[in-house]
């Protein structure tokens, strides 16, 4: 009895292990100005410039813009607007934006504030590229010094995992009441 459990629970187990197939990707990022963000010779707009923000998503396909799994802890951009960020799976690339319309070919619409930045998430980089409007028909570009760190996240087993620990509890609990009792015969 004990062998057929084993085979069933071995060959259970072959049949349902699966790899798992997204990730989920817990990032943080800090931006700070670094150049650029002006007209001609004038005082750039964002040398004040500090971005602190985390993102929380999974990897395995794109995501349209979407503050869901966005925490923003600074952003100072002298004014209020809702901020959302998307994610490109072809590109590893994430795209921080206060334009919801923005696409991944073009950051903001000059005639309206905003401000837009694309982000690699498969490798560090120091620089970025960004693009910033303040509403005046003006477009400003530059550069932001970035920081980025990977944050831990716990492990959260797949229901598969689950099924398997409760079917291997399940059978250790059969053999031990169902094992064989030796019959003692008095004389």
């Amino acid at each position: 009895m004990k062998k057929a459990i084993f085979a069933v629970t071995t060959i259970a187990a072959m049949l349902c292990a699966v790899p798992a197939n997204a990730a989920l990707v817990n990032l943080n990022y800090k931006l700070s100005y670094s150049s650029g963000f002006q007209y001609q010779s004038n005082t750039p707009v964002l040398s004040g410039l500090v971005a602190d923000f985390d993102v929380a998503f999974d990897d395995s396909a794109d995501i349209a813009p979407t503050s869901s799994g966005l925490t923003i802890h600074m952003l100072n951009l002298g004014w209020t607007k809702p901020v959302t960020f998307a994610y490109n799976a072809y590109l590893k690339k994430i795209m921080l934006s206060t334009n919801p319309g923005a696409t991944w070919g073009h950051n903001d619409n000059p005639a309206v504030n905003g401000f837009g930045v694309f982000l690699r998430t498969d490798q560090p980089e120091t620089t970025v590229y960004a693009a910033y409007s303040n509403g005046s028909g003006m477009s400003y570009e530059g550069t932001l010094g970035v920081l980025r760190t990977e944050l831990q996240t716990s492990a959260v087993p797949e229901p598969i995992t689950w099924a398997m620990m409760l079917v291997g509890f399940g059978t250790v609990g059969a053999a031990v009441r169902y094992r064989r009792r030796k019959v003692a015969i008095a004389y």
